[in-house]
């Protein structure tokens, strides 16, 4: 019964650092295989990849939205002191205000209040200040957000990424995606030299990504 067990245990770990290592790399067709294959009780990745597939899709759109908000609610119901899971429902909640445009006051609240308590519970995770960066950046500056809002909280998460091993368990993402919205709030100032560098370091990370070989040549 032992030996069997630990097969298992085993074998799933193997199946997990798989998933993961695929995450990395998902385009949204290989999103939704892995959405698939995640197991019911992974809330936070779930999130994670319902909220990721929710950014690129056009026809499911409201339904990916709600069900990475139900999923990153269970992972901070499961996990109240992840500064990860709360920080991704915030990023999550503001994201789908250009869904649910009615519900902007209720999802804005939301958001703010998820992403605040992200930050006072794990201040030095690069992934906290990254999703503060990205809501600074889509936000409306009307309402607190822009570019320049937006800059501090990437240039801190790529500082905090540095001292982050990249074989640190899941979740272990951002980095690829801080170089890349870092790029992106500099091509916004028309910093383009600065824009391009940031774009190069994300190209280094994923040498695949088509979408980072546009906005370099948006810059050059």
């Amino acid at each position: 019964m032992m030996k069997t067990l630990l097969a298992l245990t085993l074998l799933f770990a193997t199946d997990w650092s798989t998933l993961v290592a695929r995450l990395g790399k998902a385009g949204p067709a290989e999103l939704r295989a892995i959405r698939d294959e995640l197991p019911a009780d992974q809330h936070y990745t779930r999130g994670y990849v319902a909220r990721a597939l929710a950014l690129t899709a056009k026809d499911d759109r409201k339904a990916l939205f709600l069900e990475a908000i139900e999923q990153l609610e269970q992972a901070v119901a499961k996990q109240p002191r992840s500064g990860d899971a709360h920080a991704l429902l915030g990023s999550t909640y503001g994201a789908a205000i250009g869904a649910f445009p009615f519900r902007a006051p209720e999802l804005g609240q939301k958001s703010r209040a998820a992403l605040q308590k992200a930050m006072e519970l794990e201040p030095y995770n690069p992934r906290v200040h990254y999703l503060h960066g990205s809501s600074a950046f889509y936000r409306p500056a009307e309402y607190g957000g822009g570019a320049a809002v937006a800059e501090p909280f990437l240039r801190k998460a790529l500082e905090l990424f540095r001292s982050e091993p990249p074989e640190k368990p899941w979740p272990n993402w951002g980095r690829f995606e801080t170089h890349l919205l870092l790029g992106q709030v500099l091509e916004k100032q028309n910093r383009r030299a600065d824009a391009r560098a940031q774009y190069e370091l994300a190209l280094a990370i994923a040498p695949e990504s088509e979408y980072v070989r546009k906005r370099l040549q948006n810059v050059r």
